[in-house]
């Protein structure tokens, strides 16, 4: 019997060898080997004379893998006044069947630090980029806006957003059921590349100043609203394209005009007026 036993082991033993050794092997991998996607940097809109219009500074997300989280619950606890969420929400993110979700995206760094000081298995921090405008609202309707994941919603980042948006780069590691990395492990590093960046012809200085003229007339009109546009007609360059807009109390009346984020310069129609009798 115990020979019987014996033969069942080493027939067993040359199967998964010889027979199909690859299947189990990508089985294996499939437990062990993690893929993370690192976010690519978006390029930078510069005005002509390099000054920063946009431009993408790192900042800390924080992620989980519920699959190594052993008591969503008590986790939840200890996160939720760090991430100021709800401690249910957070129940339910952390008992969620995929193994990555995200907390919170694109905070600073000292919230990530306040994360790591809790030493939560299965909770992790990493870097992604986020779209930050130095200069406040300055050309906010020509510039645009981007969306959470650094895609181009609106304005120049739209327009060029194929250009801008950087490649994407991946992480592969090889993780113990615990969720450590081995350290001896399968590693493979394929650094994410940052989007290509514009120049565009604007003046940043010159830009302040149209916002602000336009924006004191409107004012002192009373209008709803004012389009100015500075170019150099030798070369059709634009050097400012401002767009203001009154804004309106909590009692509803009219408040001061500030940039607007509707680009009516170049969407808005209007009437040509006294420009257009050289035509006749």
């Amino acid at each position: 019997f115990v020979l019987f036993l014996f033969s069942l082991v080493l027939v067993r033993v040359a199967e998964l060898q010889t027979v199909s050794p690859e299947r189990y092997v990508a089985f294996g991998e499939q437990q062990r080997v993690r893929s993370i996607d690192l976010p690519a940097a978006r390029g930078s809109i510069l005005d002509r004379n390099g000054e920063d219009l946009a431009l993408s500074v790192n900042q800390t997300t924080v992620y989980a893998n519920p699959q190594a989280i052993a008591d969503p619950i008590a986790a939840a606890a200890h996160l939720a006044p760090v991430l100021a969420m709800d401690q249910n929400d957070l129940v339910e993110k952390l008992s969620d069947d995929s193994e990555l979700v995200y907390l919170v995206r694109q905070q600073p760094d000292e919230l990530g630090e306040a994360v790591a000081e809790l030493e939560i298995e299965g909770v992790h921090l990493m870097d992604e980029p986020a779209r930050f405008e130095p200069s406040g609202d300055l050309a906010r309707s020509v510039i645009g806006t981007v969306g959470v994941d650094n895609t181009g919603l609106s304005g120049i980042e739209h327009q060029y957003d194929e250009a801008l948006t950087g490649t994407p780069g991946e992480l592969t590691v090889e993780r113990a059921p615990d969720g450590d990395t081995i350290s001896s492990g399968e590693q493979h590093l394929t650094p994410a590349e940052q989007g290509d960046s514009l120049v565009l012809t604007l003046d940043r200085g010159m830009q302040f100043e149209a916002e602000r003229a336009l924006a004191q007339q409107v004012d002192a009109t009373g209008a709803l609203g004012g389009i100015a546009i500075v170019s150099r007609v030798g070369t059709g360059e634009v050097l400012a394209m401002a767009n203001v807009a009154a804004t309106q109390n909590d009692d509803g009346s009219r408040g001061p005009a500030v940039p607007s984020s509707n680009n009516r310069a170049v969407t808005a129609m209007f009437e040509p007026g006294s420009v257009n009798k050289v035509v006749t």
